[in-house]
């Protein structure tokens, strides 16, 4: 995930008890409110309410539906 956000341009803006923080790459915002877990599989929107790992982040990133990324 950490990788996935660098390469999209975000950087983390605090890190508190080993779990990444950024700005949500969903939409502008000043506090913030997305982060990844300390293992970096999976992540969490406070302001959306909605998390998983990285494969849903692709799919809410690009506005893909699940089936969109299956084989």
């Amino acid at each position: 995930m950490r990788d996935l956000l660098a390469a999209l341009g975000f950087k983390p803006v605090k890190e508190d008890k080993g779990e990444l923080w950024y700005l949500s790459p969903f939409r502008q915002e000043t506090d913030a409110s997305f982060k990844i877990t300390r293992d970096g599989k999976a992540w969490y929107d406070h302001g959306e309410g909605a998390g998983g790992n990285i494969l849903k982040f692709a799919c809410r990133y690009y506005g893909l539906a699940d089936q969109d990324i299956r084989g």
